[in-house]
């Protein structure tokens, strides 16, 4: 099967990303205005016990099946067989997650019924959801296409029919509705590249381990990704949850760029793996690390630079307490940055399964005692510590873990120039343009400055030393994205 190139990968999905960045700019600050903080925070309530039916549903699937894919693309008796079979495991837990769904909607729930019945339609998309074939075959033209024009639908469609506060079940409606037909879509192209056969029962049962082992380190996430909202809403209120969730919008729209990344990149070093290609993987480890920590320092001092501005001129004054959530918050990103490349390029292909669970394990223990202590006395601020206590512990453990493994040193060397050049830019932006007023001509000013500064530092550096970036960024870039010739040249 022929793969596409690295570059044109995260190309498309950078181009998802960019949109993903873009609508919430165009989105949140009208939604914030009408549905207001309670109203957010009813969402963001419903949606997050939504969210842990749809993990549950979806196990370890996900990351398993992305893994095994890329593994036996291109063999296509054999690619069949395992779709098939991995399939059948998730439509068959999906029908039993969902009737347990319908039977808390039913008899348990007694917070906002209403709104949580209609995140059913995003249990349903999560069931059915399989990108991670076309992930494990490295299509990621499809779904970039697919989404692209499902969030443009959605976005046209809140602005059309979201006016007032009570209309928090239509605001609920288009996006779980979106979900679900960006899932449904994706099925109609699926038989152009695999067919569905007889489960093979014999492999059923082999994958059952990994997938479960896989399962725990997706609901440790969501304990310190998620479960900060629910246990916001248990320990203080929904009005913070709305607080909460309104700055954890720029920290995801962050991330995803960060994490398109490592989404093209599983398949490709599984795939190398599989091949014995030791020494082209470590060194696109070195190369993506450097990438990932010039996007994670920028985005991370970025938003603590801007994070005043960025709520007040976004969501207005009403949401004043998210400006501290949101500065703790940014701090997150650079431990994120850093155990994505790690998992993404190391432990994941590697197939280090146990050791990434227990990793992840401890990250949510951590985040639940942090939580626990902190959100009674100070909300949503106290979520956000303990998010980042999270995922420092998480880092810490899987650099200290696999230090004999990967080069670490070399990895960190390559944060020593980024952070410099954020510490730079974070010092103009306050003390420099500080006196500025806050409105969204002053915020773009801000942003323009300081993205101006810091490019300009990771430049410089990167023509004296003649690395990746530089090279990205020359007179060879044509050939980089068309001549897959990006990341040590990889194809």
């Amino acid at each position: 099967m022929r793969q596409n190139s690295l570059a044109k990968n995260y190309l498309y999905n950078l181009i998802y990303q960019g949109l993903v960045i873009i609508i919430p700019i165009i989105t949140a600050p009208y939604i914030a205005r009408t549905l207001g903080k309670e109203s957010l925070g009813v969402y963001s309530y419903t949606y997050s016990i939504a969210y842990y039916f749809v993990i549950f549903a979806q196990l370890g699937i996900a990351t398993y099946g992305n893994r095994t894919i890329a593994a036996c693309r291109d063999n296509k008796e054999k690619r069949n067989q395992v779709f098939s079979t991995i399939l059948f495991l998730q439509m068959t837990i999906g029908i039993f997650v969902f009737l347990i769904a319908l039977l808390y909607n039913f008899f348990i729930n007694k917070d906002y019924s209403n709104i949580s019945f209609i995140q059913l339609l995003y249990i349903i998309s999560g069931i059915i959801d399989i990108n991670w074939f076309f992930f494990g075959i490295e299509n990621f033209k499809l779904t970039v296409t697919r989404n692209t024009v499902v969030k443009v639908l959605t976005t046209v469609l809140i602005f059309i029919f979201i006016k007032t506060p009570y209309d928090t079940w239509k605001y609920t409606l288009i996006l779980s509705s979106g979900m679900l037909i960006s899932q449904l879509s994706v099925w109609l192209y699926l038989p152009k590249f695999v067919k569905i056969v007889k489960p093979n029962q014999d492999y059923l049962k082999r994958m059952l381990k990994p997938i479960l082992i896989l399962f725990i380190p997706t609901l440790a996430v969501s304990i310190y990704r998620t479960m900060d909202k629910v246990m916001i809403k248990s320990l203080s209120d929904v009005v913070q949850v709305g607080i909460y969730d309104s700055s954890e919008k720029f920290i995801s729209m962050c991330l995803g760029v960060i994490n398109a990344l490592g989404t093209v990149l599983v398949p490709r070093i599984s795939n190398l793996l599989a091949n014995h290609e030791e020494k082209k993987v470590k060194k696109l480890l070195i190369d993506s690390m450097f990438l990932i920590s010039i996007i994670a320092s920028a985005f991370a001092f970025g938003l603590l630079s801007i994070s005043n501005n960025l709520i007040l001129v976004f969501y207005g004054v009403e949401f004043n307490d998210s400006i501290k959530v949101l500065s703790v918050l940014s701090i997150s990103i650079i431990f994120i940055g850093w155990a994505n490349v790690i998992r993404s390029q190391y432990i994941i292909p590697k197939k280090m399964d146990i050791f990434f669970s227990l990793s992840l394990c401890f990250g949510a223990l951590t985040n639940v005692i942090a939580n626990l202590i902190l959100i009674p006395k100070y909300g949503a601020t106290g979520a956000a510590y303990g998010t980042v206590i999270a995922e420092f512990s998480v880092a810490c453990i899987q650099t200290t873990y696999l230090f004999k493994k990967i080069p670490v040193l070399k990895l960190l060397a390559k944060w020593g120039v980024p952070l410099v050049a954020g510490t730079i830019m974070h010092l103009v932006i306050r003390f420099g343009l500080g006196q500025l007023e806050d409105s969204l001509i002053n915020l773009i000013i801000r942003i323009i400055n300081g993205s101006t500064i810091y490019l300009l530092i990771i430049l410089i550096y990167s023509s004296l030393t003649n690395n990746l970036f530089h090279e990205f960024i020359s007179k060879k870039i044509e050939k980089i994205i068309f001549k897959n010739d990006i990341l040590g040249g990889i194809k």
